[in-house]
């Protein structure tokens, strides 16, 4: 498990609800935590997390938690355009 290094940031969102509301947090595990807020089916957020890891090791982001109504929350990796 990488460290997270700064409090995660909502970098777009396509509803001001989630955006007022998503309330991001670090736990002492290593897991990000929103508020629980109603999601309705097309409303998505995007976040940028800046972790600690080496270079050549890829590191795994898991969702943990359901959406009404969705059966699979995709994690979209794009650690590489990043840089």
């Amino acid at each position: 498990m990488y460290p997270i290094a700064a409090v995660p940031k909502v970098v777009s969102c396509n509803s001001d609800y989630i955006r007022n509301n998503i309330n991001l947090q670090v736990s002492t595990n290593n897991t990000i935590i929103f508020q629980k807020i109603i999601f309705e089916r097309d409303k998505y957020f995007t976040i940028r997390i800046l972790l600690l890891s080496r270079a050549y090791e890829e590191p795994e982001l898991r969702v943990v938690g359901k959406v009404a109504g969705i059966e699979d929350q995709e994690v979209v990796n794009n650690h590489r355009d990043a840089y």
